[in-house]
């Protein structure tokens, strides 16, 4: 199932506990979805049949009206159903700030803020599959109904960009923690499991990436190392003989000869007796500069 169905079927069975949450969940789907006649009728389309039967449940428990329920295929080449609720005047509804398409109200108590935010998903919100990239989004018709969610999502401390599209603008969330935060605060917590355990895959294997680009790296270094180590002591070995060498130097110069990709540690741990790593380096060093006394460079 994709992501964006996912998270609204789980929020379309969401049912906040206060009324005054009730209506602010109702009004952000009207006022994005929703539709006024002449004659003060309603109506609100979804392509979400989940959504829909929201809609119709929340009418009829807030405001007792007799609503009809219609199913029409849409007018675009993939002709999926297209869900229309229609109600009989609701005066109530119709005055609320909320349910209005252009307004800048919000909710002034935070629950019914996040109710909002859940009702604003249902009508215009998608989300990407986690496992291509972290996105987020409402598609708006204004810039004002697009300011008014930016403006709710910063009251919870998400801050969320605009961009224009096609017939209308986005606000969109890009940030694997904000739109985690986003999915708890609307009551999607299924979808939230799912995406973090999605971020916590990736995390892991970006953490082995790294360990392993840094293995590598490391690897390339030693090997590099030990390379010029060689060609080092074969100067040494051609200008003067290594015999010539103190007994220390010479038994490490033969070692690394015999042992070209070994690390200073398996070097030292083949020394009589066994040196240290830093004991090794300081050896190392002191050929290094006999190589370069009989320019070697």
């Amino acid at each position: 199932m994709p992501f964006s169905l996912s998270i609204k079927n789980e929020l379309a069975r969401v049912f906040p506990e206060q009324r005054c949450c009730e209506r602010s969940e109702l009004a952000a789907i009207v006022s994005l979805d929703g539709k006024w006649s002449e004659d003060g009728k309603l109506e609100v389309t979804s392509s979400n049949a989940a959504a829909a039967r929201k809609v119709y449940t929340l009418l009829k428990n807030l405001y007792q009206t007799e609503n009809r329920v219609s199913v029409r295929k849409q007018r675009r080449l993939d002709k999926k159903n297209l869900y229309g609720v229609s109600a009989q005047p609701v005066e109530q509804l119709a005055d609320d700030p909320l349910a209005q398409p252009d307004t800048d109200a919000l909710p002034s108590k935070g629950c019914c803020r996040r109710s909002f935010l859940r009702g604003a998903f249902l009508a215009r919100g998608s989300a990407t599959n986690p496992n291509r990239g972290y996105h987020l989004e409402f598609w708006t018709n204004s810039k004002r109904e697009a300011e008014r969610i930016v403006g709710c999502l910063e009251s919870f401390d998400l801050a969320a960009g605009i961009s224009p599209r096609k017939r209308g603008l986005v606000v969109y969330l890009k940030d694997g923690e904000k739109i985690a935060h986003l999915l708890r605060l609307m009551g999607a917590h299924r979808a939230l499991l799912r995406f973090e355990d999605v971020r916590i895959m990736k995390g892991m294997r970006g953490q082995v990436n790294r360990l392993v680009n840094c293995e590598t790296a490391n690897m390339d270094k030693t090997v590099q190392a030990a390379m010029k180590q060689v060609a080092q002591i074969r100067r040494i070995q051609e200008k003067i003989g290594l015999d010539k060498l103190p007994p220390k130097l010479r038994e490490l110069a033969r070692l690394r000869l015999e042992h070209p990709y070994a690390t200073l540690t398996e070097l030292g741990d083949l020394l009589t007796p066994r040196v240290t790593k830093s004991g090794v380096s300081y050896r190392m060093r002191r050929l290094s500069r006999i190589a370069e006394d009989l320019g070697a460079g």
